[in-house]
């Protein structure tokens, strides 16, 4: 236990250091919006730490910031977009381009929040780190969206389910904390009525209607089966 508290206070040191040796990089740059300020930040020789400090610098106005931004945008554009076809590659899905494009604009929404965060301070340590870190995230958000999880009978995960759960308050988000494969065995959880309703619905692709011949039953039986699996499933993540 000991060795591990001494390995963090280690790695909180070497960041404090990273920090502060960006931060005299940048307190040492020409007057801040002159023109040779610009020209230092444009520099592709500029370590990418220095532009977080720069974007949170509290003597920027909204459009120097968004110039800051860009320039960080297009230092990393190239290497996020490899990612993001290397990503959509792996799917084997025939809409490339699009989902290249989704991947690459939900990943630059997620990081521009994050540099305009001043407690995300990591972004100032170490920023190859904290790109790779959020790749990650995104990643994992950008499968529970399109519906390209596996469970664990190798049958892809409906994405239908997933935007019908986004209707219902306090489902979605927990679903965000799990091990997306686990979703396939939430749903064998549900009682029996309830499973097969799900199941059919959006594992088997059958409309309400259909699903209500086979079973016996109304369409409103069903869509009220459908409400009480969402509801079952919020409780057992709650």
């Amino acid at each position: 236990m000991l060795d591990v508290f001494l390995e963090y206070e280690e790695l909180e040191e070497e960041g404090r250091k990273r920090r502060s040796h960006f931060v005299r990089l940048y307190t040492a740059f020409p007057p801040s919006g002159s023109a040779a300020y610009w020209r230092a930040l444009r520099s592709p020789s500029l370590p990418l730490e220095v532009l977080v400090l720069a974007v949170r610098s509290a003597g920027l106005d909204e459009a120097g910031r968004n110039t800051i931004l860009e320039i960080l945008i297009q230092r990393i554009q190239r290497s996020c977009e490899y990612w993001a076809r290397c990503v959509v590659r792996s799917l084997s899905s025939g809409e490339h381009i699009a989902l290249v494009e989704d991947l690459c604009a939900d990943l630059y929404e997620s990081l521009i929040r994050l540099w305009l965060d001043p407690h995300a301070h990591f972004w100032e340590e170490n920023f190859q780190h904290s790109l790779l870190f959020q790749r990650r995230k995104i990643y994992k958000r950008f499968l529970l969206r399109e519906g390209f999880d596996q469970n664990r009978q190798g049958k892809r995960i409906p994405r239908s389910l997933f935007s019908r759960l986004e209707y219902h308050e306090g489902v979605i988000s927990p679903f965000e904390t799990l091990d997306r494969t686990e979703l396939y065995s939430l749903v064998q959880l549900l009682p029996e009525k309830l499973r097969t309703a799900v199941l059919f619905v959006f594992w088997y692709g059958w409309t309400e209607k259909d699903t209500a011949r086979v079973l016996g039953v109304t369409d409103r039986t069903i869509r009220n089966r459908l409400r009480k699996a969402f509801l079952s499933l919020r409780s057992i993540l709650d």
